[in-house]
């Protein structure tokens, strides 16, 4: 088989200013211990140092960040992986089949951002987790697979442009996409390989939230934020609203 490889993992969700696992693994110690990035981003570090053997941990405080970095460094099984793309052909075929359009839950700029055809499959792809009561890792690649979605079928330019634009999206094609990134996510982990260590990825502010205890980690190896010069809670906005994560606390603690 094909060697054991993190290049597809890394890539299962858009994310500005990633640095190359190449970095990490450079850094990484000979002996396997625990490694600290305080600004996971999607999880370069997470996933580089578990992929060697050392445990990890992250911390971040946008939660898309989050859901990426968990979903890099989870084990899938084959009953996730199965359950993963039941829910996406299921997406696909309610789309086809259903006769009144769903709407995504209220939130600001909701139909600004999302027209009624993508809506409906967005929020057909929502159902789908309640329905075949996702969990675990299933859970996570299936939320990854949505997030990872919503700008390319919202009205949002583009990942690193944040104005409206109409791109055409047509029945159907946000179901398909779905069903599209999430076998392409479970194939980039089944390449990946099962991780033998452990990743624990936090939720927080790392200047405030004393997420960490002191003298608990061997090294820390990270690519510190690229301050004022980008919004990564900007360009993620709809994918909170989507999946009903609050934007404001990450906004509020980008440095």
């Amino acid at each position: 088989g094909k060697m054991a490889d993190t290049k597809s993992a890394h890539n299962i969700h858009p994310y500005p200013c990633k640095y190359p696992g190449e970095v990490v693994r450079r850094w990484l110690p000979e002996k396997a211990c625990t490694i600290l990035d305080p600004y996971c981003g999607s999880g370069t570090t997470l996933l580089e140092a578990t992929f060697s053997g050392h445990n990890a941990i992250g911390v971040d405080c946008n939660p898309i960040a989050i859901l990426i970095a968990q979903t890099k460094t989870a084990n899938v099984t084959e009953a996730d992986s199965k359950a993963v793309i039941e829910a996406a052909e299921w997406c696909m075929l309610q789309t086809e089949k259903r006769k009144t359009a769903l709407k995504l839950h209220e939130f600001e700029g909701r139909d600004h951002w999302f027209t009624d055809i993508a809506q409906n499959e967005l929020a057909i792809a929502l159902e789908a987790i309640e329905h075949f009561e996702l969990s675990g890792s299933a859970l996570l690649v299936f939320k990854c697979a949505i997030s990872s979605i919503v700008n390319a079928v919202s009205n949002q330019d583009s990942e690193t442009r944040y104005c409206k634009t109409d791109k055409g999206i047509k029945k159907t094609d946000t179901a398909q996409l779905l069903h599209k990134r999430s076998k392409s996510i479970l194939e980039a982990l089944h390449l990946r390989g099962r991780v033998k260590a452990r990743a624990k990825v936090i939720e927080a502010n790392f200047l405030k939230d004393h997420a960490i205890k002191p003298e608990s980690v061997d090294a820390i190896v990270t690519s510190p934020p690229y301050a004022n010069t980008m919004d990564y809670y900007l360009y993620h906005k709809q994918r909170m609203n989507v999946l009903s994560l609050s934007f404001r606390s990450a906004m509020s603690q980008e440095i």
